[in-house]
């Protein structure tokens, strides 16, 4: 027989099949299956994420005051991507996006037919207030209101997930079990204090107050001298034109100390002049492409600032800017990263390569600001509302 070879000591060796058994090509194929189903989910709750985490970064960013977590919630991404955090976790509480965009579907599925048969006894309130549709409306909107409360009160103590919203039976049953064990407050508390922990929201309120800071002082003098003349002011066109050259020289280096800062956590290292210029001269190229970005970015939004939309309609611009904002800080931490992983700065070209890169970056920043107070609705105060490096809102 053709393939058996025999041994000298009588052994046979029988030849190995040249085919693979059809049962390992199906557990293969299963396996390709289901890492590409994991890819899958993983890409959509990546996706569900981003969407959401923009959504409520856009919608806390139109409240004043309140933007200054948002501020603080990129600054903080910043500093992590800068510390050299693994990327999973660059973003803070991007893992409870999907329980709250849940949570907002739910709420916002029962709360609009609310909203609905309340306009309509509003509506039947003008026409008619002692009529008997009025009275009806009114009271079928107010018992609306107590089973919509009751339902949602008992869908956030079971979790807050998207099935606890279409099973009110099992809400009440699960509540009703912790009660008798004695955990239902207890539950509820360290929900609670876990959603606030994870929120981080005295800490990045009060890193966001201080990169404000930080901006601001760095901004004041140029956006000052840029304002001071008039559009029609030819008297005091040096000032402006001493601001703008001001402004292009300051881009680079508030863009480096500021991310200094939020890496550092500390006020006086968005002041440490000489930390700039050390930082700078580590990774001139990756700073000069965390710049381009940046600038990229930030200018075309100048354009929405044209005329100021409403103030509840601010929710409608408002996240463009976080969208445009949250990859800019993110690449100017990953420039920041660059810099702390070399010991030595780079030789005299790449930096004067990076130098003459930002040259011309800072110039078209500075002339993008300076042109923005002849279309902005706010004319000359235009200047001082700048999203690259401080609160992300348009107004």
């Amino acid at each position: 027989m053709s393939g058996i070879e025999l041994l000298d000591n009588h052994e046979i060796v029988l030849p190995r099949p040249q085919y693979r058994p059809r049962y390992t090509r199906r557990r293969r194929f299963g396996r390709k299956l289901r890492r590409l189903y994991r890819r899958t989910v993983w890409g959509g709750r990546i996706a569900v994420s981003a969407v959401v985490l923009i959504g409520v970064l856009a919608a806390l960013a139109a409240v004043p005051l309140v933007n200054f977590y948002v501020l603080g919630y990129l600054l903080e991404a910043e500093g992590r991507v800068g510390r050299g955090e693994r990327w999973r976790n660059v973003l803070p509480w991007v893992r409870y996006a999907p329980r709250i965009a849940a949570i907002a579907f739910g709420t916002a599925a029962f709360l609009l037919p609310l909203a609905l048969l309340s306009d309509a006894a509003r509506d039947a309130a003008l026409i008619d207030a002692a009529g008997r549709t009025a009275r009806l409306l009114r009271l079928l909107t107010i018992g609306l209101a107590v089973i919509a409360a009751t339902h949602l009160f008992f869908a956030y103590a079971r979790g807050g997930s998207l099935l606890s919203f279409v099973r009110p039976i099992k809400n009440v049953r699960t509540a009703i079990q912790t009660v008798r064990v004695g955990t239902f407050g207890t539950l509820i508390s360290e929900r609670l204090h876990d959603t606030w922990k994870a929120l981080s929201v005295p800490k990045l309120f009060w890193i966001g107050a201080r990169g404000l800071a930080v901006a601001f002082a760095w901004l004041f003098l140029p956006y000052a001298l840029i304002a001071a003349a008039g559009p029609a002011d030819a008297g005091r066109l040096f000032l402006k034109l001493a601001g703008f050259l001001l402004l292009a020289a300051v881009f680079p280096v508030l863009l480096v100390l500021q991310a200094h800062f939020a890496a550092e956590d500390r006020l006086r290292a968005g002041f440490s002049f000489r930390s700039a210029f050390r930082i700078f001269g580590r990774a001139p190229v990756a700073w000069l492409i965390a710049g381009l970005v940046t600038a990229v970015l930030a200018v075309p939004l100048f354009l929405f600032k044209i005329i100021a939309p409403p103030r509840d309609a601010l929710w409608m611009i408002t996240p463009l800017f976080v969208a445009a904002m949250l990859p800019a800080r993110i690449a100017t931490g990953w420039a920041y990263r660059r810099s702390t992983g070399r010991e030595r700065s780079r030789n005299l070209f790449w930096v004067s390569l990076a130098v003459a890169g930002f040259i011309v970056v800072g110039l078209t920043y500075s002339g993008s600001v300076v042109l923005a107070q002849f279309i902005n609705e706010h004319g000359r105060h235009a200047v001082f509302e700048q999203h690259a490096f401080s609160l992300p809102v348009p107004f």
